[in-house]
């Protein structure tokens, strides 16, 4: 019907829709949300860390003389336990 005006026109003079279409923000861009992704999807980090750690710690102890293992040891491990949680932290704060 080519005088009916009740049908629309689709050309450059329609209005664009007023419906938002929502989306997916990627994690980088969660920062300026307000909000925090789980701290599972955020464990790949920490867990590449740890596992540094662990054989950078190995290799320590298995080089060391044999009268400082057991402090090195303990000394060591435990600065990759802290380690591994500050980066979880910066991670997590990002």
């Amino acid at each position: 019907m080519a005088g009916d005006d009740t049908t629309k026109r689709s050309g450059s003079l329609s209005r664009p829709s007023s419906r938002r279409v929502a989306r997916k923000v990627p994690p980088w861009q969660w920062a300026g949300s307000g909000e925090r992704p789980a701290l599972r999807s955020l464990a790949l980090l920490p867990a590449c860390t740890a596992v540094l750690c662990a054989v950078a710690l190995a290799t320590a102890v298995s080089a060391a003389p044999a009268a400082v293992r057991t402090p090195l040891a303990w000394g060591a491990g435990v600065a990759a336990v802290v380690l591994v949680a500050a980066v979880l932290a910066a991670v997590h704060a990002r």
